[in-house]
């Protein structure tokens, strides 16, 4: 016995771990042996039964190792039935002849499953020492599972082998059948060479295509194989050559009945080395839904013509209005001014003596026609907005003295509610170009709304610049009663307020709505925080300067 041969537990150990980490090293190292040799065309197409074997090989040969303490060597008088490695090769041995191998093929194709370990020992990062007794440890191995396979084999009787290859054929028959059956309930599967000749066809591609088959002819008639398949020649030349494991498509094909619209799916047969061995193709016909889908189309074309005819008589009709509404500003702001002229010079005494209730009623004509003369120019505001029919003067200002200014004009109006109105800390000192007289409108709205639903409590107004996004930010602050989330975005809209405050103060529904596109006609935005019972912040958000 040649010393220093063994393996230590530990050695052991270690060269187990390494085996199972380099598990994928040696199945893509096996592969490349066989693939270049011509092993691979009679091996599965699945790397996982590669994997299988390999695992196997592992297995066994940690346990013979382990068994042995590493020295493998073979005494001329051991039993074969207490080895792991005998045993694994007879196992073998018999499941790979019950496939169809002969002894020749498979004892080549272990040949090179040996070589592949012994090119893993060859590149471990270990000492020579370790890396000699590895290497002799897995020749010897191999050594014994052919003699193994070589025991099996020859210990074969003919009647033995005659029910072996009966066996065989009666499993070959039923897989054979099964695929059959499989392949002939398919709609339309066709198996090609990569060349794009047929090499498999089933009864209903064989009617659809107008090709002489039948069921399984690559099995028996051999009717339509060899033939190119001229429908989708260009298409499967193209796949082939363009590489990637699929394609799925739809397209029109020519069949025996005429065209037919299909979804095509190409999907690419590969042996283990990725070598394509056949392109399947599968069609589905999908030419009733194309006419639906078709019809659909043309239906909706239809429909968004109208609908587009339709949007631009509105359009027509709603600029109408707009144009009217603004041309009609002094036809209907003259009378209404007129009715509250009137009424008021009656309630004032002048014409001559009223009594109580006819001032009463004077009062409630004047109050009704101030109203809808409030309603009256939100409508001509908000008609001019939309006619675009309002022109920006610009100018530049100083935003903090707009603010004082307008704290000072609705003073009054907070004082007669016992509401307190203020500028909030120091606003700072910046001056916009922009136009004044419509930011004073839309703040006028803003600070009047938060007065008029404020009962008790402050109002104040803030102004801050923000240079770096180049806007000025004004700011309302009340204490009122608040706007609930769920009416947030709505008081905005046109004749909307918030259900909360529908009968606590008068107002036509239309001043956010005006301020809101006023402030967009400027550039800006008009933001707003609520909390019911808490409050409410209305921001106006403008630009430094407005693009004229």
């Amino acid at each position: 016995m040649l010393t220093g041969s063994g393996l230590a537990e530990r050695e052991i150990d270690a060269f187990e771990g390494a085996l199972k980490e380099g598990e994928d090293w040696i199945i893509q190292r096996v592969i490349d042996y066989a693939t270049e040799l011509g092993y691979s065309k009679y091996a599965s197409p699945v790397r996982e039964a590669w994997r299988v074997a390999i695992r196997g090989l592992i297995a066994s040969l940690v346990d013979a190792v382990r068994a042995a303490g590493g020295n493998l060597d073979i005494p001329a008088d051991e039993p074969v039935e207490t080895d792991h490695a005998l045993a694994f090769g007879i196992r073998e041995a018999g499941l790979h002849r019950s496939r169809g191998a002969d002894f020749a093929m498979f004892l080549g194709l272990m040949k090179y499953n040996e070589q592949a370990f012994v090119d893993f020992v060859v590149e471990m990062q270990v000492e020579d020492d370790l890396k000699a007794r590895l290497e002799r440890a897995v020749r010897r191995f191999f050594d014994r599972v052919e003699i193994g396979v070589a025991t099996e084999w020859s210990g074969l009787s003919a009647e033995q082998a005659i029910a072996e290859m009966q066996d065989r054929n009666v499993f070959m028959t039923g897989e054979k059948d099964l695929y059959l059956r499989l392949f002939e309930v398919a709609e339309t599967p066709l198996l090609l060479a990569p060349s794009g000749r047929i090499t498999n066809i089933n009864e209903r591609a064989a009617d659809v295509f107008g090709i002489e088959g039948v069921k399984g002819s690559s099995y028996y008639s051999k009717q339509g194989v060899g033939e190119f398949f001229e429908p989708l020649a260009d298409d499967i030349a193209s796949f082939v050559s363009g590489g990637g494991a699929g394609r799925l498509y739809d397209r029109e094909v020519q069949t025996a009945d005429g065209p037919r619209h299909y979804m095509i799916r190409m999907q690419r047969i590969s042996d283990v080395s990725g070598e394509c061995t056949h392109v399947v193709l599968m069609l589905s016909d999908v030419t009733d839904l194309r006419h639906m889908q078709l019809e659909l189309e043309r239906q909706v074309e239809e429909r968004t013509e109208a609908l587009r005819v339709t949007n631009e008589d509105l359009v027509e009709a709603s600029r109408a209005k707009d144009n009217f509404l603004a041309a009609m500003s002094h036809e209907f702001r003259t009378p209404l001014n007129s009715i509250i002229g009137f009424s008021k010079l009656l309630g004032s005494g002048m014409p001559g003596t009223v009594n109580e209730e006819q001032s009463k009623q004077l009062a409630m004509i004047t109050s009704s026609g101030e109203l809808l003369l409030r309603l009256v120019n939100d409508l001509l505001d908000l008609s001019r907005i939309e006619a675009g029919q309002l022109d920006l003067v610009l100018s530049e200002f100083e935003i903090a003295g707009l603010c004082k200014s307008l704290v000072g004009m609705m003073s009054p109006l907070a004082e007669g509610k016992g509401v307190s109105l203020e500028c909030g800390g120091e606003c700072e000192e910046v001056v916009v170009r922009t136009d004044r007289d419509k930011v004073t409108q839309i703040m006028l709205n803003l600070v009047s709304n938060a007065v008029k639903f404020t009962d008790e409590g402050t109002v104040r107004v803030f102004c801050s610049c923000d240079r770096a996004s180049g806007c000025v930010r004004i700011s309302v602050h009340d204490t009122g009663c608040g706007v609930p989330e769920s009416d947030l975005m709505r008081i905005f809209d046109e004749f909307r307020r918030s259900e909360s405050v529908l009968s606590s103060a008068e107002g036509t529904g239309l001043g956010l709505a005006i301020a809101r596109k006023l402030a967009r006609l400027l550039g800006g935005e008009v933001e707003v925080e609520s909390k019911v019972g808490a409050g409410s912040v209305f921001t106006l958000v403008l630009p430094l300067e407005v693009n004229s």
